[in-house]
Order: structure tokens, then C-alpha cells, then sequence
């Protein structure tokens, strides 16, 4: 008996130690089914939203901060399930958003999104992806207003929208025009007889407009004047149209403001142009002279038709 004893007592330790689990390291627990231990980090990230106000979808320095802005952070390709964290924005249009999960080895595997609210549209991708960013990466959302605060330019001119036809008649935009004259603007001669038309825009505003027949092959032509009753709602609606164009070109001494731009192939030429209340949208095609020529043309064909309907309606 004294003999099983002292066996008892050389081996109680070995047992008690083992019962207690004397190791160096932790043992994971492991969820049910899995053979591998649960990885999780505890990210905090940051994201900014800003009114990126000419749509260029760059913050420059002159652009607010949007506050009150809701933004969420969920598991990277998961933003239909339930988010990891979400706020709004602060003064500063900053937001920290906390997590914790199984998020990778690096704790990156992340998506960072805005909710983009009704008056607004995005100018940056509404998802960031913060997989392989560094962990001080800010996500940055740029929006734009769809109703922007309108803004006066200088410019005298005013077209009286009730003197540009006769009393009891519909103005005809294609009118200011001669088409046996616009040689000199086209680089040719038309076939076919021009089209005008008229329509009240979302935004309440009439606009006028003349095309070319679709039959023609040398050069086809669009314009909409929009006569708005004063001039800071002309110069929203000429902001609105030349936001999608930040690299559009400056034409020199062409109403209060102008923009000029073309397609990769230098075939479809736009021109923006704001005088006083009126905005004019000019698209013209050279189908079989595209050419430098053709950008002076587009400028000189906006000069004219601006003149015609200032010296009519002014």
C-alpha cells in the first residue's frame, strides 16, 4: 500500500498539470465543423464625402465637405448582408467606422461604401475596396448636386422670349439661320430642309431647337437654345451641362462662358455657350472633313447663331 502511495504522489503533478493545460500559446476555439482557428481584428478606417461641385471627381480645395452623409463598412463583396459599422459624416465630411471579424490575414478584406442621397449623384464609385490599402488608406466619395446653387456671371444680354416671333406664333430656333449661307460654318452645303422644334425641360425651362435632316452625309447639326428668366438660372443650367467636361477648352470672346469639346475621333464637336438668360447646346458633325478647320467653324457657327437671336429677341 505505502508503495502504490508514493506512485500516487510522483504522478499527481504530471496529472494536474495536464488537466490545467500548461502550454505556451492559448488553444483556439474552434466553431463547430471547422478544423482551423477564428482570425479576428478589430479595423478602424476613415472615409471622407465632399460635393465635388464641377463633377471632375477630385477633391480640390475650394470644395465643401458634406455632412450628414450615411456610410457603411461591411465584409469585402458582402453589401447586400448586415454592415460591420455605419454613421454619417461629420462637419468635416469625415467618418471612422469600427468593425470586428474574420477579415483576412491583413484585416483588409473590407468594403467602405456611401448611400448617396436623392438631391445628389456620385462623381467617384459608390464602393471602395480597401483590400491591400494601407491602414491608414482614407475612401474617399465625391458628389454632386443635381440642383446646384445658381450663379451669376457677368453679362448684360437678355432675350425677351416674347419678341423672338411674331405674336400668336411658335419661334422657330432653325429661323436665325439661312441655309443657303452656311457654307462658311459648314464647309458645305445642306440637301435637306432643317427641322425646329420646342419642349419644356425637366427643370421648367423652354429650350429651342433645330437639326439637320438624318438624310444628310456631309455634316449634321444640333442646337437647343434654353431662355431661362434670368441670368443665374441660365448659368446653373450652363454649370450643369459642362459638369460631365472638366477638360473641355476655354473658346475665347464667345458669350459670357463657353465650353468646347470633341469626341476621340475628332468627328462630333460640342459647344456649350452662356450669354445674359441664354444657354446654347451645339453639337455638329463633319461625316468627310474632320479636321483642325472644323474647330474654328463650330466656334464661328455658335457666334452667329447667338448674334441672330440677340439681334431679334434683345
Amino acid at each position: 500500500m505505502e508503495k502504490i502511495m508514493k506512485s500516487l504522489r510522483f504522478l499527481l503533478p504530471s496529472f494536474l498539470l495536464a488537466a490545467c493545460g500548461a502550454t505556451s500559446q492559448p488553444t483556439p476555439i474552434l466553431p463547430s465543423g471547422y478544423g482551423s482557428p477564428i482570425s479576428e481584428c478589430f479595423p478602424a478606417r476613415d472615409a471622407v464625402v465632399w460635393e465635388d461641385s464641377n463633377g471632375d471627381g477630385k477633391q480640390d480645395e475650394r470644395e465643401r465637405p458634406l455632412a450628414g452623409i450615411p456610410v457603411a463598412m461591411y465584409h469585402a463583396g458582402t453589401r447586400d448582408n448586415a454592415n460591420l459599422s455605419s454613421g454619417v459624416t461629420d462637419a468635416q465630411g469625415a467618418i471612422t467606422l469600427h468593425g470586428i471579424g474574420d477579415l483576412g490575414e491583413k484585416c483588409d478584406e473590407l468594403d467602405i461604401a456611401v448611400d448617396v442621397p436623392s438631391d445628389y449623384l456620385p462623381t467617384t464609385p459608390t464602393t471602395v475596396s480597401l483590400i491591400g490599402q494601407p491602414y491608414d488608406y482614407i475612401a474617399r466619395f465625391g458628389l454632386i448636386s443635381q440642383f446646384p446653387t445658381p450663379k451669376a456671371k457677368a453679362g448684360g444680354s437678355f432675350a425677351d422670349p416674347g419678341t423672338l416671333a411674331p405674336p400668336g406664333e411658335f419661334f422657330q430656333a432653325c429661323s436665325l439661320i439661312e441655309t443657303e449661307n452656311l457654307s462658311p460654318y459648314l464647309g458645305t452645303s445642306l440637301d435637306f430642309p432643317l427641322t425646329s422644334s420646342g419642349a419644356i425641360g425637366e427643370n421648367g425651362v423652354m429650350t429651342y431647337d433645330c437639326m439637320t435632316a438624318p438624310s444628310e452625309t456631309a455634316v449634321t447639326f444640333y442646337y437647343a437654345l434654353a431662355v431661362e428668366s434670368d441670368s443665374a438660372r441660365a448659368a446653373a443650367f450652363f454649370d450643369e451641362l459642362i459638369a460631365p467636361h472638366p477638360d473641355a477648352s476655354i473658346p475665347d470672346s464667345l458669350g459670357d462662358d463657353a465650353r468646347f469639346w470633341q469626341d476621340e475621333n475628332g468627328v462630333m464637336l460640342y459647344a456649350v455657350v452662356l450669354q445674359g438668360n441664354v444657354v446654347l447646346n451645339l453639337n455638329l458633325a463633319f461625316w468627310l472633313d474632320a479636321s483642325p478647320e472644323s474647330h474654328t467653324r463650330v466656334i464661328e457657327f455658335a457666334r452667329l447663331i447667338l448674334t441672330r437671336l440677340f439681334e431679334r429677341g434683345g
